[in-house]
């Protein structure tokens, strides 16, 4: 079974390595890169860069590269299921980013008001990935393994919506997740990568920033978003999240 990585980045990296070291031997990859090719990865621009012959020979095939890599999001998701072989999984890793900061709880049925242009494109890649019968997986805001966006909110000299409901997913918890499609042929279209519980803001990040001995200034306690983006496929498929609460 082979495996392609369009955008071998952090999560890429981390999903690869949790297929190794899950299943040993049982799987084959194909992993690109936006910059310079190394040992492991072709150099491929998916802007400027016919999509590579080797991804036709791949059973599921994950797309990683971020909005901001491409001229067009959702021209870059038809390029690449346009190259992809009839029988290939695509998996798109979306953002929770496409409901709006109003929409209060959201599962998987829930539709999409995106807010800002980024995540107007974002629903629209969506839609082109979902219209061809493939696959969607929004995370959450990811962190863990060395990715801490504490260290951000750390140099600010307020942070704002202190009561704001979180949704975010451990990096242990978000590479079983992109798994799913692999193992489950009744995986539904879209899943949810989020963990089941929504800290506010300041609880969250100030039991992060501890883990690193970061002091943060004050947090507004202020509410400006309701959104709480729920997992309703992992809550039915009993999955085990190994760090739910951020801990």
């Amino acid at each position: 079974m082979k495996i392609a990585l369009i955008g071998h980045g952090w999560l890429g990296h981390l999903f690869k390595r949790y297929l190794m070291d899950t299943y040993p031997k049982q799987f084959e990859f194909f992993l690109t890169r936006n910059l310079n090719s190394d040992s492991e990865s072709m150099a491929f621009n998916i802007n400027n860069d016919e999509v590579p012959k080797e991804l036709r020979a791949c059973d599921f095939i994950f797309f990683l590269i971020p909005p901001s890599k491409c001229d067009s999001y959702p021209l870059a998701i038809q390029k690449v299921l346009k190259a992809k072989n009839k029988k290939a999984r695509f998996i798109l890793i979306s953002s929770t980013s496409v409901f709006s900061n109003n929409q209060k709880e959201c599962d998987e049925s829930t539709p999409p008001q995106p807010e800002s242009q980024r995540s107007i494109n974002i629903s629209e890649a969506e839609r082109v990935a979902l219209e061809a019968h493939q696959w969607v997986i929004r995370s959450g805001g990811q962190y863990g393994a060395n990715r801490h966006p504490v260290t951000f909110l750390a140099k600010k000299t307020q942070i704002e919506g202190g009561l704001n409901p979180v949704n975010m997913i451990h990096s242990s918890d978000l590479v079983r997740i992109l798994a799913l499609p692999i193992f489950k042929d009744d995986c539904p279209q879209i899943i949810h990568a989020v963990s089941p519980h929504h800290q506010s803001k300041e609880d969250f990040y100030t039991n992060e920033a501890n883990k690193l001995s970061l002091k943060l200034p004050p947090f507004l306690r202020e509410k400006s978003s309701s959104k709480k983006v729920i997992p309703q496929y992992l809550r039915d498929i009993d999955f085990k999240f190994l760090n739910p609460r951020g801990i």
